[in-house]
C-alpha cells in the first residue's frame, strides 16, 4: 500500500511540473509575443559593443510645430512657473477650506480681517490646516478622446466655457454635425451668444466621484477661472438681460426668474434699459444668497462648480491671461495648431488697462458692495490664486473710476 501511494504522488507530481513547465513556456512566448508586436528593435554593433536600438511606432505621425522662440521659451517659462505659484496657494488654500467660508460668513471679520488672512495664504507663509479633502461631487469639465486621456479640465460657467466646448467639441465633431444638432457657430467676437444644450453635450462628461478615481495617479488636471467680480457681472449681462430678437435665447433665460424676482426686492436703482433688474440689485441679492448648492451654475462660486481640493486641480487659468495662458495649455497638451482656440477675457498685458476698463463696469456699485462680494466669493479668490494685491487693486480701479465721474 505505500509503494502504490509513492506511486501516486510521484505521478501526480510529474504531470504538475509538467503543466508548470508548459505554462512557462506560453508565458515566455506571450512577452516574446508582445515585444515583437510593440517594438522594432534592432541590433547594431559598433566600437567593439553592442547598442540596443528601441523605437515606439506611432499610429499617426504626431504633429510638426515650428520650433519656439528664446522669448516665447521665456514667456512659456514664466507661465509654468506661475501655475505651480496658484497650484501652491490653492493646496494650502484647501487645507482652510471651511474657516475660509466661516470667516467670509462671520460679518465680525471686516475685510481687513479677509484681506489680512488672504495675504498669509497667498505668501505661503501660514502652516498647512488639518483640514480633509471633501467628497467629490459633479462637476462641469471636458475630456477628449483623440488627445491624452489624462487631459482633464474643468470649465465653470462665465469663464470662458462655450469658447472651451466649440474647441473641443471641433476635434471630433464637423461644423455640419454640430449644426445637425441645432449648434451654429457664430463669430467668436461677438459677446452673449446663445448656444443649445446640445453644445455642451458633445465633450464627453463623467460624473465627478466616478471620475475621480480614475484620475489616480494622472497628471494633467486643469480648472479655467474666471475672478468672481467680473464673472459675477459677466453672467447678469448674459442671462438678465431681454432678448426680443432671440427667442431662443429669451426662453432659456426664464430659468432664472426666481433668482430675479428675488433680486427686485433688493434695495436698488430701478433697471437700466435692456435689463430685467439692476446690477446692483442682482449683486446684493449673490451676496445674500449664499445657498450655492442650490444657487444655479453660473453664479455658485467655482468652488462649488469643480471642487478644487477635491479634484486635485495642478493648473490653475485665469481667464483674464487667456491669450497667454491657453496658448500655453495647447502646448502642454501637444494641441498647438490642432485645436482652434480664440483667448478671451485679457489682452497680452492684462495688468496694463485691465483693471480700469473692467471698473468701468461697476463704477455705479458701493464699494462697500464690491467688497461684500469679496467675502461672498472668498474661497474662489484665495484658491482660485487671485491674490489681495489682485482685490486691493481693483477696488481701487472702481473708486477711481467714481471719484473721475463727480
Amino acid at each position: 500500500m505505500e509503494e502504490n501511494e509513492l506511486l501516486i504522488r510521484a505521478s501526480k507530481y510529474e504531470e504538475r511540473s509538467k503543466k508548470i513547465a508548459t505554462q512557462d513556456r506560453y508565458i515566455f512566448i506571450g512577452i516574446l509575443t508582445i515585444l515583437l508586436v510593440y517594438f522594432n528593435y534592432t541590433l547594431q554593433l559598433g566600437d567593439s559593443k553592442f547598442d540596443w536600438v528601441v523605437t515606439w511606432e506611432y499610429a499617426a505621425s504626431p504633429p510638426v510645430s515650428e520650433p519656439l522662440t528664446p522669448e516665447q521659451e521665456e514667456r512659456m517659462e514664466s507661465v509654468e512657473k506661475r501655475m505651480l505659484r496658484r497650484y501652491l496657494v490653492k493646496n494650502l488654500a484647501c487645507t482652510y477650506r471651511q474657516q475660509l467660508y466661516a470667516m467670509a460668513a462671520d460679518k465680525n471679520n471686516t475685510i481687513e480681517d479677509l484681506l489680512d488672512f488672504h495675504r498669509l495664504i497667498e505668501g505661503l507663509s501660514v502652516e498647512p490646516g488639518g483640514e480633509p479633502k471633501d467628497p467629490v461631487f459633479s462637476l462641469r469639465h471636458a475630456d477628449s478622446q483623440k488627445v491624452k486621456k489624462d487631459f482633464l479640465i474643468c470649465l465653470p460657467p462665465k469663464a470662458g466655457t462655450s469658447n472651451w466646448q466649440i474647441a473641443l467639441a471641433k476635434l471630433s465633431k464637423t461644423k455640419e454635425e454640430m449644426a445637425a444638432k441645432g449648434v451654429v457657430l457664430e463669430d467668436d467676437s461677438n459677446k452673449n451668444v446663445f448656444y443649445p444644450a446640445a453644445l455642451y453635450g458633445f465633450v464627453p462628461r463623467f460624473h465627478t466621484v466616478k471620475h475621480a478615481a480614475l484620475l489616480q495617479g494622472k497628471e494633467k488636471r486643469y480648472i479655467n477661472t474666471r475672478d468672481p467680480f467680473t464673472r459675477a457681472r459677466s453672467g447678469w449681462r448674459d442671462k438678465i438681460q431681454y432678448y426680443p430678437e432671440d427667442p431662443a435665447h429669451e426662453a432659456n433665460n426664464r430659468q432664472f426668474n426666481s433668482y430675479i424676482e428675488k433680486a427686485r426686492k433688493e434695495p436698488g436703482p430701478p433697471a437700466p434699459p435692456k435689463f430685467k433688474v439692476s446690477l446692483e440689485k442682482w449683486l446684493r441679492m449673490l451676496v445674500h444668497d449664499t445657498n450655492d448648492a442650490a444657487m444655479n451654475q453660473h453664479w455658485k462660486a467655482q468652488d462649488e462648480c469643480c471642487h478644487f481640493c477635491a479634484m486635485d486641480y495642478e493648473y490653475i487659468i485665469h481667464g483674464r491671461r487667456s491669450e497667454e495662458e491657453w496658448p500655453w495649455v495647447l502646448d502642454k497638451q501637444g494641441l498647438t495648431g490642432i485645436l482652434e482656440l480664440a483667448p478671451r477675457y485679457g489682452g497680452p498685458d492684462p495688468d496694463s488697462g485691465w483693471f480700469h476698463h473692467e471698473a468701468q463696469g461697476f463704477v455705479e456699485i458701493p464699494i462697500d458692495l464690491i467688497k461684500e462680494l469679496y467675502r461672498r466669493y472668498y474661497f474662489d479668490f484665495v484658491a482660485g490664486g487671485y491674490s489681495p494685491q489682485f482685490v486691493e487693486k481693483f477696488i481701487s480701479a472702481v473708486e477711481e473710476a467714481q471719484n473721475n465721474l463727480r
